[in-house]
C-alpha cells in the first residue's frame, strides 16, 4: 500500500500527453493547444476610426470643411483628405491618407455637405494605429492552455482555419458484478443499480471527453473478455468494484492475464483503498473502488488529473484552500478527502463538512461543492484552521 501522495505522483509521472490532431476552427472551443499562436500580421490591419464621425486634419482647426466622401469597413480604399476637407468614417473603416484625426458625429454639424464642429480637433484622436495591439510575429503562449472562447475568437482573427490541438482520449467504463442492473430494470432480490459507471461516464463527458459505459458480471471469462475489448478500443479503461480481495473480485486477475502492468494496488485513503494503477504499452487502467463515493472522490482526484495531464494542460492538479467552519476529529488517520460544502465569506473561502461522510452515502458527495484533505496522521482539525480543498469542480476548467 501506498500512500495518497505518492500514489497521485506515480500517476502524474506516468502519464504523457496525447499526440497532437488538428481541428477546424469552429471546432476549437474547449480543446488544449499544442503550440503558440503567432501573429501573421499587425493587429490593427491598417489606421481605422474607432468611432463613427469625420476623418479631418488636425491643423485646421475648428475651420469649416468640405465633406468630400466616405469611408466604410470593409469598403474601397478611400480618397485622401486635403486641407479644408473632410470625409465621412464609419467605425472600423480605413483612414484616408492626409487624415490624422477623427471626430465624433455627435461633435460635428453637416449642412449641405459643408462640416464644422465646436469640439477641439485633437491629432491622433479616435485613430485605431496599425499594429497598436499587436505586431506582426507577436507570439502567444497557449500551449497547454484551454481554447476559450476568447482564444478562439483571437485565433479566428488571425485567419487560421485549423488549430493543432491534443486528441482527446477514448474512455470507457467497466462495471462489474452480479448484482449490478441497467436503471429502469425491475429490481430482483439482491440487485442495485448500475449507478456507478453512468456517474463516472458523466464525469468525463462533463470534462468534454467521449466516454462509454459497459457492465459485466462475476465470471471470470466474460471479465477477461470484456476487459479485452476495452483494452483494444479505448486508450483509458476505468473499472469500478472487482478491484479488492474477495472471491469475486476478478478485475486484477484478468488484467494481469491480459498484460497490464500493475503499477500499484491499493493506496492508504479514505475512502478509496482498493484503488488499482496499471499500464499496458499506451494504454492507461484505472480501477476504481465499488463504493459509490469512493468510486467518485478516487475519479476525482486520481482520475481527472490523470485525464487532465493527457489532455495537455499545465496544471492537472486542481486545488485552493478554506477555512473550516468546523472542528474535525478523526481515529481513522489514514489522508482522508472529506466532503464538504464551501462558501465565500468576510475573509477568504469557508468548508463546512458534511453530515454524510461515508463512502455508501452518496448524499454527502451529491450536495457538496468541495472535498478538505485531512493529511495522514492528522487526528484534529480545529475550526478556524486553513485546510487543501480540492473543489468538486466537474467540466474540464
Amino acid at each position: 500500500m501506498i500512500s495518497f501522495p505518492e500514489a497521485r505522483a506515480k500517476i502524474l509521472e506516468t502519464i504523457t500527453s496525447l499526440s497532437a490532431e488538428k481541428v477546424a476552427i469552429d471546432a476549437l472551443g474547449g480543446r488544449v493547444f499544442t503550440e503558440p499562436l503567432v501573429c501573421p500580421f499587425d493587429v490593427p490591419h491598417f489606421d481605422n476610426s474607432s468611432v463613427d464621425g469625420y476623418a479631418v486634419r488636425a491643423a485646421d482647426g475648428n475651420a469649416r470643411r468640405i465633406v468630400v466622401g466616405a469611408s466604410s469597413a470593409g469598403g474601397a480604399k478611400p480618397r485622401p483628405v486635403g486641407r479644408g476637407e473632410a470625409l465621412r468614417i464609419f467605425t472600423g473603416a480605413p483612414l484616408p491618407e492626409g487624415a490624422d484625426a477623427v471626430v465624433m458625429q455627435e461633435d460635428a454639424e453637416v449642412e449641405e455637405d459643408v462640416f464644422q464642429t465646436e469640439s477641439t480637433v485633437k491629432e491622433g484622436a479616435f485613430i485605431r494605429r496599425q499594429g497598436e495591439e499587436i505586431a506582426a510575429g507577436a507570439t502567444f503562449d497557449v500551449a497547454g492552455r484551454v481554447a476559450t472562447p476568447p482564444l478562439v475568437g483571437l485565433a479566428a482573427s488571425f485567419g487560421f482555419a485549423e488549430i493543432p490541438v491534443v486528441r482527446r482520449p477514448r474512455v470507457v467504463v467497466v462495471g462489474t458484478g452480479n448484482e449490478l442492473v441497467p436503471p429502469g430494470t425491475p429490481l430482483a432480490p439482491g440487485q442495485v443499480y448500475a449507478s456507478n459507471p453512468i456517474a463516472l461516464v458523466a464525469a468525463i463527458r462533463a470534462m468534454g471527453l467521449e466516454a462509454e459505459s459497459r457492465l459485466v458480471g462475476d465470471d471470470p471469462a466474460a471479465t477477461q473478455k470484456t476487459l479485452a475489448q476495452a483494452l483494444d478500443s479505448f486508450d483509458v479503461v476505468i473499472t469500478t468494484g472487482g478491484v479488492s480481495v474477495g472471491d469475486h473480485d476478478l478485475v486484477r486477475p484478468s488484467l494481469t492475464a491480459l498484460g497490464v502492468e500493475e503499477i500499484f494496488w491499493r493506496v492508504s485513503v479514505k475512502p478509496g483503498k482498493p484503488f488499482y494503477f496499471g499500464r499496458r504499452s499506451e494504454k492507461t487502467v484505472f480501477g476504481l473502488p465499488g463504493n459509490p463515493v469512493s468510486a467518485l472522490v478516487t475519479f476525482h482526484v486520481l482520475v481527472r488529473p490523470a485525464l487532465r495531464k493527457m489532455l495537455g494542460l499545465l496544471h492537472p492538479e486542481e486545488e485552493t484552500t478554506a477555512r473550516l467552519t468546523a472542528e474535525i476529529r478523526r481515529k481513522d488517520l489514514r489522508y482522508e478527502f472529506m466532503r464538504a460544502h464551501l462558501a465565500n465569506a468576510e475573509g477568504g473561502q469557508t468548508a463546512e463538512p458534511a453530515l454524510h461522510q461515508g463512502s455508501h452515502m452518496q448524499t454527502g458527495l451529491a450536495l457538496s461543492e468541495g472535498l478538505i484533505h485531512m493529511p495522514e496522521g492528522l487526528a484534529l482539525a480545529e475550526a478556524g484552521t486553513q485546510v487543501t480543498v480540492t473543489p468538486l469542480r466537474w467540466a474540464l476548467v
